[in-house]
């Protein structure tokens, strides 16, 4: 018997079980901080950190997703699928189509430089919408379908994830009056239950 085809097909197994277990979708909840850092004496960084909250969970299972934060004014954002994102506020519930963006994309792109976060190796990733610069760093390790966000519009999110496939635990956002810094704190990857992304909760 010719042993060269039986360890074929065994090596040929391991192959795709290992490529299985690196794609497979991150489920779980991400916790960050974020800062506002005032360039603007009219901008009162206390005042503002306390209405949006310093402390951010992001929750993900296969295309849902919830992010709840502690400060008083917007609480959350929560989407569920479907053609409506939700943002949960301290005494209402709005919603908005993800197919609706009216905002020019200038640019989107990887670039060259890393940078660690919680142990983990991320690539910065750099989007522009209308001459606004939005940075994140995005790790392998919390990979996403981008097929769950193809119609995602709003904020070029379908875009963003077709281009990484990934997560991001670092973003950055400065304009001329303040600039907003949110960085991973904690990651629990973990089996989400149904009642995660129900809006009452």
């Amino acid at each position: 018997m010719d042993l060269r085809l039986p360890v074929f097909i065994f090596l040929f197994i391991g192959l795709l079980y290992s490529c299985d277990v690196r794609e497979e979708e991150f489920e779980g909840r991400i916790d960050y901080h974020q800062q506002l850092i005032s360039k603007n004496p009219a901008i009162n960084e206390v005042a503002y950190n306390r209405v949006f909250g310093n402390r951010f969970s992001w929750y993900y299972k296969k295309g849902q997703f919830k992010e709840m934060n502690d400060g008083t004014g917007n609480r959350g954002t929560f989407y569920i699928g479907g053609d409506e994102v939700f943002t949960l506020f301290s005494d209402s519930t709005s919603s908005r189509n993800i197919n609706q963006e009216t905002r020019t994309l200038d640019t989107l792109y990887i670039s060259n430089e890393t940078e660690e976060v919680l142990g983990h190796e991320c690539q910065k990733v750099v989007k522009i919408i209308n001459g606004v610069k939005h940075t994140y760093w995005v790790s392998d390790f919390l990979q996403v379908n981008p097929e769950h966000f193809k119609n995602y519009n709003a904020s070029f999110l379908n875009e963003f994830y077709n281009l990484t496939r990934a997560h991001y635990l670092k973003y950055e956002y400065e304009s001329d009056l303040f600039r907003i810094e949110r960085r991973a704190i904690d990651i629990t990857q973990t089996k989400l239950g149904p009642g995660t992304f129900d809006l009452a909760q």
